[in-house]
């Protein structure tokens, strides 16, 4: 990432802790993110407070100063955004948006990233691919080749 994108993302990062950090101590608190979602319309409860941020609910103290927090929305960033490539290309070749690619399906996906596809290759891929041999592979197969193909060209 470059020192530019890094900044912006800190800066980011930084602008949001400080509005959730409600009475300005440097942590939140539970009660921090409840009255900063009440102020924005919201009524959550526990389970919500929860399901937001699960690391502020199981801290020992109960709060998240700015490294936890930039740490943690650093990971749910990457989190989120790592999957994004392999997951647009899956949407593009699943023409019925059954949430499957068939066999002709996957074709036409691994031979749009793979220049010469041949039918062993992918014969070899649909083995592993189709654990339930339905002829239908799921996206969370469909990421797994796509990460290994990348993997195996570094």
């Amino acid at each position: 990432m470059s020192d530019i994108l890094k900044k912006l993302r800190d800066e980011e990062c930084r602008k949001v802790f400080d509005q959730l950090d409600e009475d300005g101590d440097g942590k939140i608190t539970t009660a921090d993110l409840r009255a900063s979602l009440k102020s924005a319309g919201l009524d959550p409860d526990d389970e919500d407070i929860k399901d937001i941020f699960p690391d502020l609910v199981n801290d020992k103290h109960g709060t998240v100063d700015f490294k936890e927090f930039q740490a943690r929305t650093q990971i749910q960033v990457s989190e989120s955004t790592e999957d994004g490539p392999a997951k647009n290309i899956f949407k593009k070749f699943d023409e019925d948006g059954d949430g499957f690619l068939t066999k002709s399906e996957l074709r036409k996906a691994l031979e749009n990233l793979i220049s010469e596809l041949s039918d062993d290759v992918f014969d070899g891929i649909m083995e592993v691919a189709d654990i339930n041999k339905d002829g239908n592979v799921d996206f969370a197969r469909f990421n797994m080749i796509v990460k290994g193909m990348a993997t195996s060209g570094d």
